[in-house]
């Protein structure tokens, strides 16, 4: 049953090609309890890498966001700037 999620073509479009920005994917929904995917999963059993996912998308966007507004110069800087985790 796992090889078929994500791969209903009622819900997706085009289900069999990987593509991450699928416009059939609301994504102020994509990490809740109302998303029609099963990335991480909402119930008592969590995929275990969601919080090593959240992490990455939140380092991945500090450096985008400094980079392009040219920010970011040194390492200190970075460290700094994600070293707000709780």
């Amino acid at each position: 049953m796992i090889g078929a999620t994500n791969c209903d073509s009622n819900v997706f479009e085009r289900p069999d090609k990987f593509n991450v920005y699928r416009p059939d994917i609301d994504i102020k929904k994509a990490f809740s309890g109302t998303a029609r995917h099963l990335a991480f999963g909402l119930s008592i059993y969590n995929c275990v890498g969601v919080a090593f996912a959240k992490l990455k998308i939140e380092i991945d966007s500090t450096i985008k966001d400094n980079i392009s507004r040219k920010k970011l110069r040194d390492i200190k800087d970075f460290v700094k700037k994600t070293s707000k985790m709780n």
